[in-house]
């Protein structure tokens, strides 16, 4: 009997160790995360201006907003234009690449960058909302083998933005009234595919010295106005090569007359 009530005492005490060692570390303002682990954000930052606010320095780690903001300042310079100041999630690989890092369920706004990758391979972001940003997502420099999925990014100037790296996935996305929702440029063999593309005053989709990717299932609808003209999907062919676009159902998209290769409705 007294064998058997240490060994469950035992027991529950590795139990709750291993439970220790999981749990998620809390977040309340800005920071910056040097170590692997969970980080869950459990209250709003708001009006945040003058630095980057989560700064990720390390591999293996995922930020949970909790549906949580990170909200910065802009200002007005005049006639609908706007300075902003820098990011809402900065994951710097700069120094050396990470892997494997996540940011989910949080709100950003008011940034340079909502979120900026740089140099991160194989991480993840899904279910954040990023909205009036300069640039809502931006995967930059070998920044690969990544999933950006099921965001909303909307009234942004640029939304979700691939700028050298390779072999990512873009699905589900909503890219609602932003400049342009998406944008590849100098970005190979990446699979863009069931997003929709709405009401931006440019491009649903454009694709710049970018090849081999992979454009399908998509919904791009209401791109570009009588003042900036634009198109659904637009690709300048003489800086793309190689790039299989299909099965995208386009409506209603503004095409310019002498553009390169402007996919229009269909």
């Amino acid at each position: 009997m007294k064998k058997a009530i240490i060994i469950i005492f035992v027991v529950n005490f590795i139990l709750l160790l291993s439970a220790a060692s999981h749990a998620a570390t809390l977040v309340s303002g800005c920071t910056t995360i040097s170590s692997s682990g969970t980080y869950e954000l459990n209250a709003d930052i708001m009006n945040h201006a003058g630095s980057d606010c989560i700064v990720i320095t390390a591999s293996n780690v995922t930020f949970d907003g909790k549906g949580h903001k990170i909200d910065g300042v802009r200002t007005t310079v005049g006639g609908g234009v706007y300075n902003y100041w820098d990011r809402g999630i900065y994951v710097d690989g700069s120094s050396g690449q990470l892997t494997n890092v996540k940011i989910t369920n949080v709100e950003v706004s008011e940034r340079l960058y909502a979120i900026r990758f740089h140099d991160v391979d194989s991480g993840e972001i899904s279910y954040v909302t990023a909205r009036d940003n300069a640039t809502a997502m931006f995967l930059y420099y070998n920044s690969d083998y990544n999933s950006v999925h099921d965001n909303t990014v909307n009234f942004n100037v640029s939304g979700i933005v691939l700028s050298y790296s390779h072999n990512n996935t873009v699905s589900n996305n909503r890219t609602e009234q932003n400049n342009t929702g998406m944008w590849l440029t100098s970005a190979n063999s990446n699979t863009v595919s069931a997003n929709v593309t709405r009401g931006n005053s440019f491009y649903g989709l454009h694709l710049y010295f970018s090849n081999n990717n992979t454009i399908r299932d998509n919904v791009a609808s209401y791109n570009g106005t009588q003042f900036t003209s634009g198109a659904g999907i637009y690709i300048q062919s003489q800086h793309a090569s190689g790039n299989k676009i299909y099965n995208n159902y386009l409506m209603h998209n503004v095409v310019s007359q002498g553009r390169d290769e402007s996919i229009s409705d269909t």
